[in-house]
């Protein structure tokens, strides 16, 4: 309870003094007598000495803050706090020449001791410290050390600027070779992908020509590998087999397969089988063979075919191309069924033109010469009329001789042909017109002959072919205008350049429709009556069959009432036929 007391008496003992810290003492200026000089003087020493300590501090702390790497910077600023209280006891000093407040003078330097002390205290504890920091001589020997080591350290610095430039230099340029080395690179690996792009797809592009080749071509290609296994088996194959491509070994192709030798009915062995004969290193060359497939046409096909070797001579397989001869089979025993045919009909019109040349010729000489007989001794018994009756039938003989001679020339175009000679078609030009003079005198025509070739012919049927073109020329002239007729020819190659001629001949008569060409080369074809123009009718006819029998042709242009030109084209050499010289 006591104690208690004691606490708070002292608690407001304490209350009390604070309480009375602005407490107003006696001015120190009355203690001076009121003397002007000793003021002014304790006024301005105060505030010169509180000056002097305010603006160390500002120093000290300023010098701290740019030196940040003093080891003892802590005591500059306690340094600081006790010079700024001694400069506010000076400042006490000069309030209290007017208002002294000495208990807070008191207390403020109360404050000012103990700080005092504490950095008395702290800084004899920095005094062995501070004596072993570096004197100013240690300091310039070891900042000349150090400034030794820093010379050395820079030029150790620049030697490793110099050999890091000179470093960078030797990658840079390095870097810049490995760049445009790896940019050639690079260019050469997009030139060796382009080619490679551009050659698989040129490989690509040949494949599938290749295979839309052996796909659409009608010949057969089978090939196999080293082994016999079969690799190639094209549309042509598998149609001529009726098969698909099996996994089959060589020894089992011709059973699997259906093949026979050309007989047809003999299976061929395995050892003429066309790709295996190849496989084992033989040249196949146009071997013939069957195929009869059960469910098939049954054809025959020549084969050819080959090993297929690499240039180191490592064998790659064989490959054989069939084509297809049935067709052909079946043409040429045509061919020769025709053949003997077309023998039958050459030697029946042999036959009828030994008839018509002494049967029938006879019976037309019996009857012109009684006809004429008649006329002569009986015609005033006859009458008029009876003499028209003769006449008739005298004209009727005639033409019924000329008719038969007509048709006898047409069938020895062929049957009595002579071999082909060499022969100037000028000059049998010229000899025709030497047996038209007749009719050219009485017509009033003109026939311009000009240069013709020299080929291989039969002189005779020439003569014939010239003859009837250049007679109907002058024959089909439009009334009361004499004809003029035109003979000439124009060499040339044809498509496979073998040298030919078209002798044309051209007049200025009636012409005739286009429309009729192909009749009026058949025979007994005739555009107008005979009672206008005479003829058979197989003069024509027997103008192509001359220019067919030598490999030619023969056509016509014409426009009615414009004239007519007939075109004659034959080879100028005989190949196939042995030409006397």
């Amino acid at each position: 309870m006591a104690e208690h007391v004691h606490e708070h008496m002292a608690v407001a003992e304490g209350a009390s003094y604070f309480s009375r810290l602005f407490e107003v003492f006696t001015p120190r200026i009355q203690c001076m007598n009121y003397e002007p000089d000793v003021i002014w003087l304790h006024l301005v020493s105060d505030l010169l000495i509180a000056a002097a300590y305010f603006s160390i501090p500002v120093a000290l702390v300023y010098f701290v803050g740019k030196r940040k790497d003093l080891a003892f910077n802590w005591m500059f600023l306690l340094f600081a706090l006790f010079i700024i209280l001694c400069g506010t006891t000076h400042l006490f000093g000069v309030w209290a020449l007017w208002h002294p407040l000495y208990r807070l003078d008191g207390v403020v330097k109360f404050a000012t001791g103990i700080v005092s002390i504490a950095t008395a205290a702290l800084l004899w504890r920095l005094v062995p410290e501070a004596l072993a920091l570096p004197s100013p001589a240690q300091l310039r020997e070891a900042n000349g050390k150090l400034a030794l080591e820093v010379t050395d350290r820079q030029r150790a610095e620049g030697e490793a600027h110099r050999l890091a430039a000179e470093l960078d230099r030797r990658v840079q340029e390095r870097t810049e070779e490995l760049a445009a080395a790896n940019a050639a690179l690079q260019q050469a690996h997009a030139d060796l992908e382009r080619r490679v792009d551009e050659r698989t797809q040129e490989l690509h592009t040949a494949h599938g020509f290749l295979h839309a080749v052996l796909e659409n071509i009608s010949d057969g290609v089978v090939a196999c590998d080293p082994d016999g296994a079969l690799t190639v088996f094209n549309r042509a194959t598998r149609e001529f087999h009726g098969l698909p491509p099996e996994p089959l070994p060589p020894e089992r192709w011709a059973e699997r397969y259906d093949l026979y030798r050309p007989d047809g009915i003999t299976p061929l062995p395995t050892d003429e089988v066309p790709l295996f004969r190849a496989l084992r290193g033989e040249e196949v060359r146009d071997v013939e063979m069957v195929i009869a497939p059960k469910n098939g046409p049954v054809r025959t096909l020549v084969a050819s075919g080959q090993a297929l070797v690499e240039p180191d001579g490592r064998r790659l397989g064989a490959v054989v191309s069939m084509h297809d001869l049935t067709e052909r089979k079946r043409a040429e025993e045509e061919l020769r069924a025709y053949a003997r045919r077309l023998r039958r009909s050459n030697e029946e019109l042999e036959q009828f033109a030994s008839v018509a040349s002494h049967d029938l010729q006879e019976p037309l000489r019996k009857i012109q010469a009684f006809g004429d007989r008649l006329q002569a001794k009986f015609s005033e018994a006859l009458g008029e009329q009876g003499q028209d009756y003769i006449a008739r039938m005298q004209s009727s003989a005639l033409r019924m001789r000329a008719l038969i001679d007509a048709l006898l020339t047409f069938s020895r175009v062929t049957t009595q042909a002579q071999p082909f000679l060499v022969v100037d078609l000028g000059v049998v030009a010229r000899d025709v017109l030497s047996d038209l003079e007749t009719r050219m005198r009485e017509s009033g025509g003109r026939v311009d002959l000009g240069a013709l070739p020299t080929i291989d012919a039969d002189p005779f049927q020439m003569r014939q072919l010239l003859q009837n073109l250049i007679a109907n020329a002058l024959k089909f002239h439009k009334p009361g205008e004499p004809p003029t007729v035109t003979v000439d020819a124009v060499v040339s190659a044809n498509r496979r350049g073998v040298p030919q001629c078209e002798v044309s001949v051209r007049d200025d008569g009636i012409g005739f429709e286009e429309e009729y060409l192909d009749r009026i080369f058949e025979v007994f074809q005739r555009l107008h009556g005979r009672q206008k123009y005479e003829g058979t009718g197989v003069g024509l006819a027997i103008c192509r069959k001359i220019a067919e029998r030598h490999g030619g042709s023969i056509t016509a242009r014409s426009e009615p009432g414009s004239g007519a030109t007939f075109v004659v084209t034959l080879p100028m050499i005989q190949i196939n036929t042995e030409t006397k010289r």
